[in-house]
């Protein structure tokens, strides 16, 4: 199993034997770290060079990885990280800065957080997103800023608890993606 480090994602696993790769986001993209039959680590590969990548995660059901980029959106590898597309249709805000799965009702969703703080959501792996507008309607929303003031809140990662279906709308109790 691979694990992803980036301060916007994922980054608790839980393997029964150790990892032999290592995806760290960086400023200028993302590498990869693989295990030598020594217990040494070694770079093995870079990817979305020029990009400034903020999270990334693995959507297990798919085995899609997922990189957010500051001011670069969305991007999706379907094979292992050697390939990377942008995938981003209907975020209009480009700078993703955590990005979550889980699966609901037998159904992936991939969500993403942005700065400024909105959330989208995808159930089709990131092919289209749609807003949840849920988070806009919080009344401290136009204080919010990044970097924050010491004295307010900035939301800077995504927590799926998977008690709640999904995301609603207080008002309607209505689920949202």
């Amino acid at each position: 199993m691979a694990i992803g480090l980036s301060h916007g994602g994922n980054n608790v696993y839980s393997s029964n034997e150790p990892s032999r790769q290592l995806w760290v986001g960086t400023k200028d993209g993302l590498v990869l770290f693989e295990r030598t039959d020594d217990g040494r680590w070694r770079e093995a590969h870079r990817a979305l060079r020029g990009e400034h990548i903020s999270s990334i995660i693995f959507e297990r059901t798919s085995g899609q990885m997922f990189a957010g980029a500051f001011f670069g959106s969305v991007h999706a590898s379907a094979d292992g990280g050697k390939t990377w597309e942008r995938r981003d249709n209907g975020i209009p805000i480009h700078d993703v800065y955590s990005l979550a799965s889980n699966v609901v009702d037998g159904k992936v969703r991939v969500y993403a957080g942005t700065q400024p703080a909105h959330l989208f959501c995808s159930e089709d792996l990131g092919q289209h997103w749609t807003e949840l507008p849920a988070l806009r309607s919080v009344p401290s929303t136009p204080n919010w800023s990044f970097p924050a003031p010491r004295t307010s809140r900035t939301p800077s990662s995504l927590l799926l608890i998977p008690a709640i279906p999904a995301p609603f709308t207080p008002a309607s109790n209505k689920a949202l993606c």
